[in-house]
């Protein structure tokens, strides 16, 4: 997300908010006292109705973000509010000059930035923040429409205190941990974990519910004196994805959730990015052998606990006591709030089952889990859904290359089954990409502003620096091989940019086009930028001389596409292609009109910001240095000194970015040398 933070003085609303009923946070079960009874607390919160609306328009200018309108929601004695929200308008493209909305907690001042995008990821909620009040404000850029929305409820985090009730013996053993890859899960107060399936997502128990409006938080702090939660910065809290959601929720032995989240609203990483390590999943618990059983979990505490440790990461180790069906036992710790809690064997990270229910009590008992094994889990794992499955493909043999899917991942078209093969992750919210065949490399631009060389066999990325020279972010790049230009185009402005690959400096080169452009590439076969404007009536190619800048309008694309973030030349059609941001589809872009043509379905979800180039299934012959496409001869040799003779930087053969020299003769006369 390109965040809209500068702002003028704000217009406050002041909400002084009392009363209200205590209530279960959303989707809790009831707790049984019972041994088996599933580990999930009560969450004590209430819900407060606020009806505030909120609009406004911006004058100013569009490179600059303004306060609209804002309102401050005090709820007295609140230990945490999430707040809701109606009737959202937010006018704009999200990767541009979209509108935003900030939430800041009072107490501590972290703050959330919402656009279009990442408001529908959010379920029309925020994250949770601490303390009893939390400013809203709405930032607009100027030119765009008018935004509005409405702040419907807030939730408020209050303290009843809870007793723990499946502890193996009398003393509850559990002790603070450290290890990355477990998150609480709220509302229902959970835990869920990460694992080594494709994207990195996560597992949990079925009952512990990730519809609309779950959060996973990481870097959970310690709870008050009192045993009241608090929550880290939004920076580390994740909305679940429930269209990646497959659940079971039958009991004991049959209780599982497989998931995933969108990327992070402030930072655009994933989960997995976030943390850096996932769990590996046993192919099926082992027969007893005298192991040991390690359960860690975001729990509840009673007598006997630091109250601080309430519904914070604990672990504990005991006995491996049976497995039965696809139901595990074991005497490790637990207490509500441990439901979805990886269940290891030993000090392994390898997960034998989904902790799910209690069973344990002061004179014996088990506490217990559903197996990993269990046949609906492994039939969801096998046919990954949504953002669990962008990505997932048997084949990476494809001339038309993606960065930046939901995933951050980076991948290739399959030629015979035109979906989206991911490869490797990169940089987060990468919004351009452009292939250089000297190197065999793609540049790349993320939402941080910083340039990336991504090997294209590899996928590993290479991150330059940042590119400089320009006050907001460059959106889409193409790349002329023939006079080694790139080329970025800056979506707030429209203005396009050729960057220096030594220096990184983008230059503007002709007036600002302006519209919402946000996807650009070169087409060797004609020597032209082509970019695409995604104006309020649909879709529009453009074709920009290299030289001047200056645009042509070809024509709409059709087909009722609004949203495409992306284009490239595939050069194994000879044609530009496009994916449609809302349903993942592929087109094919006629260069001459226009008009968009259906290719079919990529399997991959994608957001406001991404990047496509196309790449040869035969990698052309670098010595082939006047692109004749026949063995390189005494003419390519001739190109090539006539270019370095002048100094151009298509001679900087050994891409060292200075100006040309010997090395690059040698680089060169290596090359034809070896017939390329």
């Amino acid at each position: 997300m390109q965040s809209c933070v500068a702002g003028a003085a704000r217009l406050a609303v002041i909400l002084a908010i009392s009363g209200g009923t205590p209530a279960l946070a959303q989707d809790d079960p009831p707790v049984d006292d019972e041994p088996g009874a599933i580990d999930v607390p009560t969450i004590p919160s209430r819900v407060i109705n606020v009806d505030q609306a909120l609009a406004g328009v911006s004058k100013g200018a569009r490179t600059q973000c303004h306060v609209t309108d804002a309102a401050e929601v005090r709820v007295p004695g609140a230990a945490w509010l999430r707040l809701e929200f109606s009737d959202v308008v937010l006018a704009g493209d999200p990767a541009g000059d979209g509108a935003v909305v900030r939430i800041t907690s009072l107490r501590d001042h972290h703050s959330q930035h919402l656009n279009a995008a990442s408001m529908r990821q959010w379920a029309n909620t925020s994250a949770y923040f601490n303390g009893d009040a939390v400013l809203v404000e709405l930032l607009c850029r100027g030119g765009a429409p008018a935004s509005t929305l409405r702040i419907k409820r807030a939730t408020a985090g209050e303290y009843l205190g809870f007793a723990g009730r499946t502890i193996c013996g009398i003393i509850d053993d559990r002790v603070p941990a450290t290890e990355r890859g477990s998150g609480r899960l709220l509302p229902v107060g959970c835990t869920a974990w990460l694992f080594d399936d494709l994207n990195r997502t996560f597992l949990t128990a079925g009952h512990c519910g990730v519809g609309p409006g779950a959060v996973v938080q990481f870097d959970v702090p310690p709870s008050w004196n009192d045993g009241t939660i608090q929550h880290p910065p939004p920076a580390s809290q994740f909305a679940v994805d429930p269209g990646s959601a497959q659940v079971l929720n039958q009991g004991l032995g049959h209780d599982f959730a497989y998931f995933a989240t969108s990327p992070n609203s402030e930072t655009s990483r994933t989960p997995f990015q976030h943390e850096g390590v996932t769990y590996e999943l046993a192919a099926a618990p082992p027969m007893l052998d005298g192991q040991r059983i390690r359960i860690s979990g975001y729990g509840t505490v009673g007598e006997g606990m630091p109250p601080e440790f309430n519904q914070t990461l604990m672990t504990h180790v005991g006995a491996y006591t049976s497995v039965q069906g696809t139901v595990v036992r074991y005497t490790a710790d637990t207490t509500g709030g441990n439901s979805g809690s990886p269940v290891f064997i030993g000090d392994t990270k390898l997960a034998i089952g989904i902790h799910t229910n209690g069973g344990c009590t002061p004179t014996g008992g088990a506490n217990q889990g559903m197996s990993i094994a269990h046949p609906s889990l492994q039939a969801a794992l096998r046919a990954p859904r949504g953002l669990c499955a962008s990505g997932l493909s048997d084949s990476l043999t494809g001339s038309v290359f993606v960065a930046g899917d939901l995933n951050n991942n980076f991948g290739v078209i399959d030629t015979a089954s035109r979906r989206f093969a991911m490869m490797s992750r990169v940089a987060p919210a990468m919004r351009g990409l452009a292939y250089d065949p000297r190197s065999d490399e793609f540049y790349g631009a993320d939402g941080a502003g910083m340039l990336w060389r991504i090997n294209a066999a590899t996928g590993v990325s290479v991150c330059e620096g940042e590119i400089r020279g320009v006050a907001a972010l460059v959106e889409g790049l193409g790349f002329d091989p023939a006079q080694r230009r790139l080329f970025g185009v800056v979506q707030l402005t429209g203005q396009i940019v050729r960057i220096d690959l030594a220096s990184r400096v983008a230059a503007p080169l002709g007036a600002p086009l302006g519209g919402n452009i946000g996807a650009l590439d070169f087409v060797p076969t004609t020597g032209q930028l082509y970019a695409l404007d995604d104006t309020l009536t649909g879709t529009v190619l453009l074709r920009i001389d290299p030289s001047t800048g200056v645009k042509v309008v070809v024509g709409a694309l059709g087909q009722g596409l609004t949203d495409c973030n992306a284009l490239a030349f595939d050069p194994e059609v000879g044609t530009l292609v496009t994916i449609d941001t809302p349903t993942g589809r592929l087109f094919r872009v006629n260069m001459l009109t226009g008009a968009a043509t259906l290719v079919g379905p990529t399997g991959g979800v994608f957001g406001a910001s991404l990047g496509m180039a196309g790449r040869p299934l035969t990698r052309p012959c670098p010595a082939d240095f006047n692109a004749s496409g026949g063995v390189p001869d005494d003419a390519d040799v001739a190109a090539f000194f006539l270019a370095w003779n002048e100094g151009e930087t298509r001679a900087d053969f050994n891409n060292s970015g200075g100006v040309p020299d010997d090395a690059d003769v040698a680089e060169y006369f290596a090359a034809f040398a070896g017939g390329c």
